[in-house]
Order: structure tokens, then C-alpha cells, then sequence
């Protein structure tokens, strides 16, 4: 009896310890998510002010292009560097990675944790998690959205109402800027994963997606101020019926970017009189793999594999010979080679686990600033500049075809004056490729970042 009570408490002991490390865990990992998105709002931004006049941003280095003899010529200065920050965000990765590793690679040991967290996120953080006949909803009110999964095993999001005249506005304006300086504009709308558009009607009907009548008013937003549209999803996602999504993240598949490079250079062939070889962006002329290593999007890193099933990603690999030269920002150098060589971040297939790493960042290096791509073999003076957010980091990557220079530029992260830039280095096209779930309200701190076109 004596030896039974001993055991039993033990046991009881045991039982907390390991209840009280599985909330740490979730606890930790919470501050780690909101930590990593604190860096990315106020680090993570190419600084270009000295050149460009903005205010000063932290960040380690810079570079900006000058034009001279009709080249682009980088140059370099420092700025202060943040070494506290990236040493504490270095430490905090670092222990991240560790524990991800000690519960295992196959995220077997991580499930209990995970439930854990499940519970935290439910009755303390960011969801409230509800099910009904025909799906699972979970309220990230963090975000403002819905992130839905439906019988078939989709995540997604629901867009709730709101309004998006602001965004529309500041496109609207910078776009007759650039036409009433003599420059061929071109905004792209690129389709937005949703329940409506995948044909997915297994919602529950307890929630409203507002993401359609959004989308059209952007469109007829564009069309009534004149400026020159394509409408990807009119184009692709209402002419298909194969998969165009990520079942776990939000993004397009690389094969539907490769789609919308074809229609966009068929539009600038047509329009501007571009004379850009369409069938580059067919797909036989890439050979087409899955990545060995197995990923959670974005919308599966919120619900965890409690939610839903790891998938992979299509690898695309041009059959065809490229010779690029490219400047990164986000690394501060200048590469040449092919396009797998100079625009394909393979450390994003490293074997870590899946909550560890953003496989999608693969395709031109993730989120960069500044990106500028030069054609060695192409020689027609035309330079193209794409103003962007996330969709089409798998686009610009084969864009390289369309003209000699491609400047690439995420507005979010681009600390610089982009009116100054855009005198800087005079491009004839300029492109804005935007998905219609970045129209959001001006309150989001994402939105007010993508516009901002000074």
C-alpha cells in the first residue's frame, strides 16, 4: 500500500511537470510567433533613405541602383546594425530549433504539445474554434479573418466586410501618376484563395465571405478611373477547374504563377507591344517535381496538424538556358548565373521541421526589398518594374524574358522614397501585381504598408 502511494505520487508529480512544460511550450511559442512578426515590421526593410529620402529604418547594410550609360551600377554604404535585436532573434531561433528537433522530426512527440496549444489558443490567445456539419472555423481575430477547413480538407480564409476605398484610392492615384509621366501601366489582380473561388460551399453557414463583392469593387474601381487592368482571376481561376491553391497556405501553386506569367506577357504583347515569347510560360518547357522536404503554409502553421495534413512543393526548373545577372537586397550581393542559381533560395528545403522553415520562400528568396534581375542575353532596353506583395514571388523569378532589366520591389519592406526610385532609374512598364485580399482596411498595418507609394 505504502509503495502504491509513493508510485502515485510520483506519477502526480510527473503528470504536472510535464502539463506545466507542454503550456511553457505553448506559451513560448506563442511569444515566439509574435516576436518573429515584431522583426518583420521593424528590421526586415531595405534601407534606401540616404539615397531616396525617407526616414532612416534599422538594418545592416544598403544598396540602391544609379543609372549611369544606361547600366545599373550598385553601390554600398553602411548603416548602424542592430545587434542586440538580431542577436536576441538569433538566440530565440536557435532555441527554437532545438526543441523542435528534441520532439522529433516527424512532429510525433510534438502532438501532445500541440494539443496543448490548441487549448491555449482556443480559451486564452487568438481562436475560438467552433464546428458545424460541413466544416471547421477558426476566428484569427489577430488578423481579421477566418481561417476555414473544409470536409475535403482545405484551409482557407474568410474575408469579412470591410473597407478597402482607401487602398483602392492610393492605387488609383499613384497609377495616373505614372501614366501622366508617359509610363505604360499595368495593374495585375492576382486571384486570392477563397471558399467561393475553389467551389468550396461546405463553410460553415454560420460565417459570410465577403471576398467576392471586395474583389469586384476593386476591379470596378480600376476600369472606372481608367487604369489598364488584367484580372487574373477572371483569366484563370473562372476559365479552370484544376487546383490553382496550396491546400495549407494562402498562396497560389507555382504552376498557376507560371499561368498568370503567360497571360501577362500575351497583355504587355498586346498592349504596350511588348514581344515577349508567350510559350516560355507554357508548362512543358519546365520539369516539374515535388520537394522531398514537407511543409505547413500559412494557414496550416496557425491550425497545426491537428487540423490538417503536411503537403509539398512543386519545384518548377526551366528546360531552356538562362544567363542572369541579379542583385538581392535582402543578402547585399550580386549573383550571375541561370535562373536556379541566382533566384532559388534552396535553404528553404532544408530537412528541419516542418513548422521551421517557409518552403515558399524558395522562389526568389522570399520577401525581399529590392530585387534587380538583368538578362545577359537579352538586349532591347526595355526594363519593367513590379511593384509587389507575397503572390508573386513565383512569377518574377521567370519574368526575366519579358525584359532586359526586372526591378523587383516589395513595397512593404522598401524604406526608401519609391517616387525618387522610380526617377532613379526610369522603367518604361510599371507593373503592380497585387492579390485582392491585400485591399484590406486601412487600420491593418499590412495594407498601410503595400500602399504607400510616396
Amino acid at each position: 500500500m505504502k509503495y502504491s502511494i509513493k508510485a502515485s505520487g510520483v506519477f502526480c508529480v510527473l503528470f504536472i511537470l510535464l502539463t506545466g512544460g507542454m503550456f511553457a511550450l505553448a506559451v513560448y511559442s506563442e511569444f515566439h510567433a509574435l516576436h518573429n512578426e515584431w522583426m518583420e515590421r521593424h528590421v526586415e526593410r531595405w534601407d534606401a533613405t540616404k539615397e531616396f529620402g525617407k526616414k532612416p529604418n534599422l538594418q545592416t547594410t544598403k544598396s540602391f541602383p544609379s543609372t549611369s550609360s544606361g547600366q545599373t551600377q550598385l553601390r554600398t554604404s553602411s548603416i548602424p546594425q542592430t545587434t542586440k535585436l538580431a542577436r536576441f532573434n538569433k538566440a530565440i531561433d536557435k532555441g527554437q530549433r532545438w526543441l523542435e528537433r528534441a520532439l522529433g522530426r516527424d512532429m510525433v512527440g510534438r502532438i501532445p504539445f500541440v494539443l496543448i496549444q490548441k487549448s491555449v489558443d482556443r480559451y486564452l490567445l487568438r481562436y475560438n474554434v467552433t464546428t458545424s456539419h460541413n466544416g471547421t472555423a477558426l476566428n484569427n481575430t489577430f488578423e481579421k479573418n477566418i481561417i476555414v477547413k473544409t470536409s475535403d480538407g482545405w484551409l482557407t480564409f474568410l474575408v469579412d466586410s470591410q473597407d478597402n476605398s482607401e487602398s483602392i484610392n492610393h492605387l488609383i492615384h499613384f497609377g495616373k501618376q505614372q501614366m501622366a509621366a508617359g509610363r505604360q501601366l499595368l495593374f495585375v489582380e492576382a486571384p486570392a484563395k477563397s471558399p467561393s473561388l475553389n467551389d468550396l460551399h461546405d463553410y460553415p453557414t454560420t460565417y459570410a465571405d465577403h471576398f467576392s463583392e471586395q474583389r469586384e469593387k476593386i476591379i470596378h474601381s480600376m476600369a472606372k478611373a481608367g487604369i489598364p487592368t488584367l484580372s487574373l482571376t477572371k483569366e484563370i481561376v473562372e476559365k479552370t477547374d484544376s487546383m490553382l491553391f496550396f491546400r495549407t497556405d494562402h498562396h497560389w501553386l507555382p504552376q498557376t504563377a507560371m499561368r498568370a506569367n503567360q497571360l501577362l506577357a500575351q497583355e504587355l504583347n498586346v498592349r504596350y507591344g511588348y514581344r515577349i515569347p508567350s510559350e516560355m510560360y507554357s508548362l512543358d518547357q519546365y520539369d516539374i517535381s515535388m520537394s522531398r522536404t514537407l511543409m505547413l503554409g500559412s494557414q496550416g502553421l496557425k491550425v497545426t496538424e491537428i487540423y490538417c495534413e503536411p503537403e509539398r512543393l512543386p519545384i518548377l526548373m526551366p528546360r531552356y538556358h538562362t544567363d542572369l545577372t541579379v542583385f538581392k537586397s535582402n543578402t547585399n550581393d550580386t549573383v550571375t548565373g541561370s535562373i536556379q542559381q541566382t533566384l532559388f533560395d534552396y535553404s528553404r528545403l532544408e530537412p528541419e521541421t516542418k513548422y521551421d522553415n517557409n518552403r515558399w520562400g524558395f522562389y526568389g528568396y522570399g520577401n525581399n526589398a529590392y530585387i534587380c534581375i538583368h538578362n545577359n542575353r537579352l538586349h532591347d532596353g526595355k526594363r519593367i518594374l513590379l511593384l509587389k506583395e507575397s503572390f508573386p514571388n513565383a512569377m518574377y523569378p521567370y519574368m526575366c524574358h519579358m525584359a532586359e532589366w526586372i526591378d523587383v520591389i516589395d513595397v512593404e519592406r522598401f524604406a526608401g522614397s519609391l517616387q525618387l526610385f522610380i526617377e532613379k532609374i526610369q522603367p518604361q512598364t510599371v507593373i503592380v501585381a497585387y492579390s485582392s485580399r491585400s485591399f484590406q482596411d486601412s487600420e491593418n498595418y499590412r495594407t498601410s504598408a503595400f500602399f504607400n507609394f510616396n
